[in-house]
């Protein structure tokens, strides 16, 4: 959620801008420098700042609670997120195991620990489904929205409600995300979410190159692209990147995926409105298209569902893998 309130923000920041007379940047620099500015200075921020965040993060967590040797009141933490009359015992028993093969670790340490494969491989799995999640484009569209409704054939709707309209639909699939994560999974709302994104965005192309229906149908193809990204592309890489990184490179983990992310969403930015200059925003959204099938794709080739799942289950699933390439 909070993920389109900043893109809402940087849109509408970037219609301010275009229509400024003092400012001379076309529009590529400045969705460039509002990508990387905010992404770039959050993510360092917040790699400086993760241990200092940590106890505020996990205050009175399970895990908080058993590292200060107060296991019944871990207990009764897990059976207030399971639900009261739930038998918390296998988990608490995982808590405390995976307590047990926990060491405190440096940012040093843990970039010596990204040499072991149980670590580095699922941060570089992260890092593709970060990376991957930004080039299907919903982000970028959102911050180019002023080019989507006259790039349609729509020339009587004002650009700054287009790029509101885009936001909201944004948000409100964020919002309905949040309820969904927990009661679908996070592979099948990924990999849904992905499916949706890319038929909505073909639809639009072919209503583009063969305008059989009016262009309102194409660009309300275009709001379902957004509200569908927004359901698992938008907010589930985000969870799942919380959810695998192991403990023993957490904060260094989730920083590089976090970054890499962000190398994404302004390579993305970057491209957007050359190939829009160059082959035409229909072929722009088959590309788009593209990457959200494969986006698809590789979520049910490789990434592992995590929902209801210990952390010391998920590092098990990559040592078992590791183990099962060998033999």
């Amino acid at each position: 959620m909070g993920n389109m309130w900043c893109d809402m923000g940087r849109s509408i920041s970037l219609e301010w801008v275009q229509r400024s007379v003092i400012c001379r940047c076309d529009a590529r620099t400045v969705g460039i420098l509002s990508a990387m500015a905010f992404s770039f200075t959050t993510n360092i921020i917040s790699f400086y700042n993760r241990a200092k965040l940590k106890t505020f993060i996990e205050f009175q967590s399970p895990y908080w609670l058993l590292r200060r040797g107060r296991e019944e009141d871990a207990r009764l933490a897990l059976e207030t997120l399971r639900g009261r009359g739930t038998d918390v015992e296998n988990e608490l028993e995982n808590c405390k195991t995976g307590l047990e093969q926990q060491t405190s670790y440096t940012i040093r340490d843990e970039f010596v620990q990204l040499i072991s494969p149980n670590n580095y491989k699922p941060v570089l799995l992260m890092v593709a489904v970060q990376v991957l999640s930004n080039m299907c484009g919903h982000r970028t569209i959102i911050l180019y929205a002023y080019l989507v409704a006259p790039g349609i054939g729509v020339i009587d709707q004002d650009p700054m409600t287009g790029t509101i309209t885009l936001a909201i639909a944004g948000l409100l699939s964020s919002v309905i995300s949040s309820s969904l994560l927990d009661r679908s999974g996070r592979r099948p709302l990924l990999i849904g979410s992905a499916l949706l994104s890319a038929a909505s965005l073909l639809a639009a192309s072919v209503l583009m190159i063969f305008p059989v229906l009016p262009g309102w149908v194409a660009l309300l193809s275009v709001h379902v692209f957004v509200f569908g990204a927004g359901l698992g592309l938008g907010t589930v890489p985000g969870v799942l990147t919380g959810e695998i990184i192991p403990t023993a490179v957490r904060y260094v983990g989730v920083t590089i995926c976090m970054i890499t992310g962000s190398l994404g969403l302004s390579l993305s930015t970057c491209v957007f409105p050359e190939m829009v200059s160059n082959i035409g925003l229909s072929y722009t959204f088959m590309v788009c298209a593209f990457f959200s099938i494969f986006m698809a794709v590789f979520t049910w080739k490789w990434v592992p569902e995590t929902k209801g799942k210990h952390l010391v289950e998920l590092q098990k699933e990559f040592t078992d893998a590791r183990d099962h390439q060998r033999t």
